[in-house]
């Protein structure tokens, strides 16, 4: 990586690049934290992703997707129901099994939610682009999470194309926010 610097263009090392970005996570990190990202970390993944949009695509639908799996934490579940882990923010949930013989399970990870472009109902095609993306525990309902995350009434730093329909109106349960 390189980087400008007074007397013109630096490679920057390993040790550089790795103590800025643990500088990045300490600013981004939650006081307590809670399984689900920290306003402030949720904000710059959320400009991260939109910055990847192509400008002709940005207002070409008001339509998405939202879909969620789950991520593994490579962390050894607690041995007792909320007992201590190593991986403190992971969670128990549930997966179902969609194929023949599978059985639905519990496993202990996270959900990473996804919101894609889709096309309108009789709309020309368009790029299915993710528009937004979040990693939070199981303790966490992974719909609300994302819709939070896009929902103008909820985050006004998080806006959507004007002709969405999560911005125009906000109403999940649990919420609290509806307009």
């Amino acid at each position: 990586m390189l980087a400008s610097w007074r007397s013109g263009l630096h490679r920057l090392s390993y040790r550089q690049i790795e103590y800025t970005a643990s500088l990045i996570f300490r600013a981004l990190a939650k006081q307590r934290p809670d399984g689900a990202p920290s306003e402030d970390l949720q904000s710059l993944c959320d400009a991260l992703v939109e910055a990847s949009i192509p400008k002709r695509f940005k207002d070409a639908t008001s339509s998405y997707a939202i879909d969620w799996t789950d991520v593994a934490s490579f962390s050894r579940p607690p041995g007792e129901p909320e007992g201590p882990s190593a991986d403190p923010e992971a969670s128990w949930g549930h997966r179902r099994g969609n194929g023949p013989g599978q059985r639905d399970e519990l496993f202990f990870d996270y959900y990473l939610s996804l919101q894609t472009m889709v096309n309108d109902e009789h709309g020309s095609a368009i790029p299915e682009l993710v528009r937004r993306c979040r990693v939070s525990s199981c303790r966490h309902d992974p719909v609300p999470q994302q819709l939070a995350s896009s929902c103008t009434t909820c985050s006004p730093t998080r806006a959507m194309p004007t002709r969405s329909p999560v911005t125009s109106r906000c109403r999940f349960a649990g919420s609290g926010h509806a307009s």
